[in-house]
């Protein structure tokens, strides 16, 4: 390094010093909390001891070891980072590991009680007395029977995975934490226990890879199994290849606390049924005054019990009549807790308080919100739990219970507990040496006749730092088998025996630099399936743990403001309301959300959860900022039905939001701050209405139809829907039922082999319609039918690039003349192209509601054909042409009727299995409109709505592809809200589709597959603003991107980056993208701004600016695709101005006036001898307002009804009656050299240029100018 550079580096470091002096400390996360129990003393304990053995002081080793077992059994020991586990459970892998004398004399000394508790198990058939043997006596004799005895009875319980895990600590190499030593019992026997149990959990992937590896090892041993005697290998493949089927879930009666149960889980059993309305029954004002949603949250859980519907907020409890909506029961829990009063400046936050209902009991927790320390001095308790008795129309207080805490010691209840049976449990919070420390407890038994005394166990779980903010959230216990989980929300989740309040496990998470959230809702832990799921309100993961020893199953990626909905078909359904707001399912096994794992993310990004939601294993049922969603929990789509989401019976934006949700007994109830609705289920007897309309007929048709094939009634599901596809319902709807009848037909390669009621339902007046197969691709029945005889479709060739024609230089001039004119129907107007039309155009066409007319350019005979529906676009291909409109596409040839047509169908997608459920429909799903057509070859592109694209070969007339603007493949007929949608504008090149998504990406979608490519270098980030032109060809492998207000690309089609222009100056662009247009080596570039329009001129190989200063449009917006340029000028239309600009310098060097009204809008084209501009829309020979002013003041002078006839007829032919005005002018000066008046009807135009003809068509004739 030389002087001068060292210098320099010298001075930079000493400048950037006080900078960086100056810059505020990066934030750092919060203190975690601190694990009570946590024992640094037993761990050094145990190792020393470990040390003993590796002595051969295997007797003082046993005997030490017996004493921490005794003395420091439940004392924490930190297994790495974060987990901690009991110190027994380490004291029992060091005693498995004794010598066998030391062992056997060891297990001399513990196997009487050992045996009384195993008797005690054998005998009532309780697990209970098993968990204490093994947490007490793991390495004695009668533990060998007892943990098989323990697996059997989870198992028989449905608690497969715990089952599993008692099992291999039997196994050598059973994976388990920790292993018997020298078990007696068959090793075979036990590991098909453990392959029995993956089979029976639905976990059919694991168990077959745990299949092949027992027959590897076991493949001839013999023994009962499953009720069965014979090779344990042929047993488990028995059930392998058909995995039983579990008994189905009872429809819920009860939803008894937060998250449906103890458990948390937020599934409603037993499914959900179509509802009658989404507008409630029912709707019941609690609190006048309880402020408006997003800012106020709902007013609390509820909880359905016994028909009723409860909600209580800190000091009151309201009940409701689940049927009939009408209130039966309120009572304020403490009159010393006032209302809250939300007409206060300041108000207290809000806490979302839950209930529990058990055995015809209610439980609540009442007090201040927030839980903290007492503000009165004198007071320390200030909170209580409360047994509710219904009493006639009454809610009695049974009891009420105190923190059971030293009067000295400060405490709070937290939210309201667990109650099973006659076992209690909550959590309370105390405060001590400034620390929060939380405590569970345990009551057994509890009644609803006397307060507890005391209680049965209590347990310090964890302390921490108070919350610095004012958060109301209350805390809340989740069960997990035998164990009590607790999470914290600042920093620990902490589990204990719900027995002994042992404590069982520990784990710490890393807590989120920012602070916990401000949510008031609960965020407890979810058991399911021998695993704990947490969601920390103050971490920025979601976590899975093993529910027996805690230990980290897997973390999600970033999902900071994260909270559990519940658990569906194998996913771990999560609202997210942080940075990556969204809602998203997570692969139960590995945490995944991605869509290849089994994961999933909601479309899109912005859509915030407001209110608690659940799901079941069809649906989730989720309330959001948008509306109340009801989802598939497979990829998160949204079921049939309409509409969705529901909307609030609430004015304006309050329509949008929902609140607290419960389902139970047929009927959803959600809480509002304010209100409580009730939406009530249909009765399951499916019987149409005399009213109904055919969509609804249909649905109840087929839903019948669906509900007797999954009973195995087979004939009469298809009887049902063979009378739909052969009835008198539309025929989209006859062709889905056809094609369903298809789906559930055995595979047959003939369709004479097909039976005769779907024989009789492939009708030849159906065989045309199409239908959304069950990948998402629209086909014609025909089609369908083909691919389920096994026969393989035309193949779709990708097809070749056409590239545009050079547009030739009109000869027009003042002296040329009408050569040939042609009136046009009056029920017709002429059509524009195209884009990507291949080749010179050799037709015109005008389309009306009945009849396509095609007119050919060399003044040959018209040909008339049947208009299929109402076309707005026209495009000559080889040997015919292509039409398409809002709802249909069609191919014609020389017939009058069209060969191929193309609609998309108003049904929904066929399934793969099972009909999705369909929640509601409210008429029929809006079937959304095609648009921005563009032709390349034998394949036409264009969008479906905003939110897909289609591919269609027009030459093996098929769908080729459908993409949605989600990424993935196939038509969707619904979106969620936040999903993103494709700009109206792409361009189609040789490999690739470029377009434009909402979100601000550009996608380079692969023109055979439809799938996005990346394209690393380039990235996807482009203009959010919808890009004003299709991007820009300059040669056949290079494109023009406008990525930005003032910011343009070249790029190559491999995503190579050649040049950028950027604008100089920031100051008033208006946010629009760029135009670009080349012509030549030259490249115009037109950045909009707030007082105008900037025209820039680069050089087309490097981007470099060729004027000195950009030349100026003094208008709102100009189109560079209507404009025209020749060796010298350019020619740029805005608004009523001609501006011919120099090419060499940027100078405006003319401008002319054009005619018309100041909206009209004119396109230009550069002819050999002069300028050729003309209007893009024909303009009225009077403004519309003036002939609207003219007919009101005669109506006024005198309303007589008999003259209104005459005066719509006045303002239908101020419509009608318009005209075109074509100018020729003079190239270098602008001025005025010719003009020709071509009659108009409607605002139609259509031109086209040769070399010695132009021809204009209006609504009214084509006239030939030569």
């Amino acid at each position: 390094m030389n002087r001068a550079v060292r210098a320099a580096a010298t001075l930079c470091l000493l400048l950037a010093a006080p900078a960086a002096r100056a810059q505020p400390p990066a934030q750092t996360a919060p203190e975690p909390a601190n694990l009570r129990g946590e024992s640094a003393q037993t761990r050094k304990r145990l190792l020393e001891i470990e040390q003993k053995i590796l002595a051969g002081k295997h007797a003082d080793a046993a005997d030490e070891l017996q004493r921490v077992l005794d003395e420091s059994g439940s004392d924490l020991i930190l297994v790495g980072a974060n987990q901690a586990r009991p110190a027994r459970w380490f004291a029992h892998q060091l005693l498995a590991k004794l010598p066998g004398d030391t062992l056997k004399a060891y297990q001399d000394r513990i196997d009487q009680p050992a045996k009384q508790l195993l008797a005690q198990a054998k005998q009532a058939r309780d697990p209970r007395p098993l968990y204490q043997l093994q947490d007490r006596y793991f390495v004695s004799r009668p533990a060998d029977e007892a943990l098989l005895l323990l697996g059997d009875l989870l198992f028989e319980r449905g608690e497969f995975r715990a089952a599993e895990d008692s099992w291999r600590r039997l196994l050598p190499a059973g994976g388990a934490d920790v292993t018997y030593p020298n078990s007696k019992a068959d090793h075979a026997l036990v590991w098909a226990r453990v392959v029995l149990a993956a089979i029976f959990a639905g976990d059919t992937p694991r168990a077959k890879i745990e299949f092949d590896a027992f027959k590897a090892k076991h493949a001839t041993a013999t023994g009962t199994l499953a009720g069965k005697t014979g090779p344990l290998a042929d047993t488990l493949r028995t059930f392998l290849s058909a995995p039983p089927k579990l008994a189905s879930e009872s429809p819920s009666r009860s939803w008894a606390t937060y998250g449906g149960g103890p458990e948390r889980t937020g599934r409603v059993a037993g499914g959900l049924p179509r509802f009658e309305s989404s507008v409630p029954w029912k709707q019941i004002t609690i609190e006048p005054k309880g402020g408006h949603p997003p800012a106020r949250p709902p007013l609390g859980h509820p909880v359905i019990t016994n028909g009723e519907v409860f909600v209580a907020d800190s000091s009151r409890v309201f009940g409701f009549d689940l049927r009939t909506g009408t209130r039966t029961r309120e009572v304020a829990l403490d009159p010393n807790v006032s209302p809250p009063n939300n007409n206060q400046t300041n108000p207290p936050p809000d806490s979302c308080c839950s209930l529990t209902a058990a055995d015809g009991l209610l439980y609540a927790r009442f007090g201040p919100p927030i839980v903290r320390a007492p503000l009165n001095a004198n007071k320390t308790n200030e909170s209580f739990l409360c047994c509710l008795r219904p009493e006639g129309r009454d809610l009695k207080i049974a009891w009420k219970l105190a923190p059971p805490e030293d009067p000295k010691v400060p405490a709070a209840w937290e939210g309201a507990p667990i109650v099973v049976g006659k076992r209690l449990w909550a959590v309370y919070a105390k405060f001590e040496g400034g620390r929060v420390i939380h405590v569970a407890v345990g009551y057994d038994p509890i009644d609803g006749n006397a307060e507890p005394q005391r209680p049965a166990w209590a347990t310090e779980l964890c302390d921490s730092a108070p919350s610095v903010t004012s958060n109301a959230r209350q805390e809340l216990l989740t069960l997990a088998g035998r164990h009590l989980v607790f999470c914290s929300n600042s920093g620990a989740v902490v589990a204990v025996d719900s027995h002994t309040g042992q404590r069982s496990w520990a784990y710490r998470y890393p807590r989120a630099r920012k602070s916990a959230s401000a949510s008031s809702d609960p965020s407890p832990a979810v058991a399911f399936d021998g695993r704990v799921f947490v969601a920390p309100a103050d971490g920025e993961r979601v976590y899975a743990l093993d529910a027996r020893t805690g230990q980290l199953v897997w973390e999600s990626g970033p999902t900071e403001g994260a909270r559990i909905v519940g658990v569906a078909r194998g996913r771990l359904i999560v609202s997210v309301s942080g940075p990556l707001r969204s809602l998203r399912a997570l692969a139960l096994d590995t945490g995944s959300h991605r869509r290849e794992d089994g994961g999933w993310v909601l479309g899109g990004s912005g859509t915030l959860p407001y209110g608690q939601g659940f799901v079941t294993d069809d649906i989730i049922v989720w309330p959001s900022h948008h509306g109340l969603y009801f989802l598939q929990p497979e990829g998160g789509l949204l079921p049939p039905g309409r509409p969705n989401p529901w909307q609030a019976p609430l004015p304006h934006f309050l329509a949008r939001y929902f609140g607290n949700l419960a389902y139970a007994d047929g009927v959803l109830v959600v809480v509002t701050p304010t209100q409580v609705w009730f939406y009530r289920a249909e009765s399951t007897k499916i019987v149409p209405r005399p009213d109904s309309t055919p969509r609804d007929r249909f649905d109840w048709i087929v839903e019948r139809a669906e509900r007797q094939f999954a009973a195995g009634d087979r004939p009469a599901a298809i009887a049902a829907l063979a009378q739909v596809a052969t009835g008198g319902l539309p025929a989209p709807m006859r062709a889905w039922a056809a094609a369903r009848l298809l789906q559930w037909s055995p595979q047959v390669t003939s369709r004479d082999q097909l039976a005769r009621e779907v024989q009789d339902a492939l009708r030849p007046e159906l065989v045309n319609e199409w239908v959304i197969a069950p990948d998402g691709l629209p086909v014609t029945l025909g089609d369908f039918l083909q691919k389920r005889l096994g026969r393989t479709p035309v193949r779709a060739f990708p097809p070749a690039l056409v590239l545009a024609t050079k547009s030739c230089t009109p000869d027009l001039t003042p002296e040329s003349e009408f050569a040939h004119t042609q009136k046009l129907p009056t029920e017709v107007s002429p059509l524009p192209a195209m884009s990507g039309e291949p080749g010179p155009p050799k037709h015109i066409f005008a389309a009306g509601l009945q009849k396509i007319i095609a007119i050919p350019l060399d003044r040959g005979a018209e040909s008339e054909h049947v208009a299929v529906d109402l076309f707005t676009h026209a495009s000559d291909v080889r040997d015919g042409f292509v039409a398409a409109g809002p709802r249909a596409v069609a191919l014609y040839g020389a017939a009058r009727d069209p060969i191929w047509v193309f609609r998309l169908p108003a049904t929904e997608r066929l399934p793969n299995g099972p009909l999705p459920i369909r929640v509601l429909t409210e008429g029929p799903t809006p079937v959304p409109d095609l648009s921005s057509f563009v032709l390349s070859g034998s394949w036409l592109f264009a969008r479906i709505g905003e939110h897909h694209l289609v591919a269609l070969d027009l030459q093996a007339r098929r769908v080729v592809w459908v993409l949605g603007a989600t990424g993935r493949n196939g038509y969707e007929s619904l979106a969620f809200a936040s999903t993103p949608r494709f700009g109206p504008h792409f361009a189609v090149t040789e490999k690739y589709i470029i377009a434009q998504l909402s979100d601000g990406r550009r996608w380079f979608i692969k023109l055979e597959t439809g799938r996005p490519a990346a394209q690393p270098v380039l990235g996807e980030r482009t203009a959010r603003v919808n890009w004003p032109h299709a991007p820009a060809t300059l040669s056949e492998n290079q494109l023009a991107l406008a990525d930005g207000p003032g910011l343009v690309r070249l790029v190559s089609l491999g995503g190579r980056v050649r040049w950028a222009y950027e604008v100089e100056h920031e100051d008033g662009l208006a946010g629009e993208p760029p135009q670009v247009r080349s012509w030549g080596n030259s490249v115009l570039i037109a950045v909009r701004r707030n007082y105008g329009v900037d025209i820039e001129c680069v050089d087309a190989t490097t981007g470099k600016p060729v004027w000195n200063d950009p030349a100026f449009a003094d208008a709102f917006r100009i189109d560079l695709f209507a404009s025209a340029a020749d060796a010298a000028h350019v020619y740029v239309p805005a608004e009523n101005t001609l501006l011919g600009i120099s090419l060499d310098t940027g100078k405006t060097e003319w401008t002319a006036n054009l005619p018309g009204l100041p909206d009209t809008t004119w396109t230009v084209r550069a002819g050999k001898s002069c300028v050729i501009a003309y209007p893009t829309r024909a303009i009225p020979r009077e403004s519309m307002d003036t002939v609207l002013a003219r007919v009101t003041r005669s109506f006024r002078a005198e309303p007589l009804v008999w003259r209104l006839p005459g005066l719509a007829s006045t303002l239908y032919d101020a419509w009608v009656d318009r005209t075109l005005p074509v100018l020729l002018l003079d190239p270098k000066t602008g001025k005025r050299i010719g003009r020709y008046e071509i009659p108009a009807r409607g605002p139609a135009v259509r031109a086209w240029f040769d070399a010695d003809t132009a021809v204009f068509a209006t609504g009214d004739r084509v006239v030939w100018l030569k």
